[in-house]
């Protein structure tokens, strides 16, 4: 959970362990653009999943694990203008 100005931000990210694909649901109470990352464990950008701009509400966006992605540890990472939130997967085979 993130805090900035007052507002709340709350995501979820499942299943997780991640085999191939993953669902990442959040609320956002302002209008704005909405980025969301699959970071490696040193902080390398993996892959941009989605970068849109929504309106205030519930969401809940699917994605699917890149095929050449390693199994290991890594996070997703959501930025809205409501705040910001990190989660840590496992991806698994």
């Amino acid at each position: 959970m993130g805090e900035i100005a007052g507002h709340s931000f709350v995501a979820s990210v499942y299943p997780n362990p991640v085999t191939d694909q993953f669902a990442v649901e959040y609320k956002i109470t302002e209008p704005g653009p909405v980025n969301i990352q699959l970071i490696d464990i040193n902080g390398k950008l993996i892959s941009q999943l989605s970068s849109q701009i929504k309106l205030p509400g519930e969401y809940n966006d699917h994605f699917k694990i890149p095929f050449n992605l390693n199994p290991g540890i890594y996070f997703i990472e959501i930025a809205t203008e409501s705040g910001n939130s990190v989660k840590r997967i496992l991806v698994q085979q």
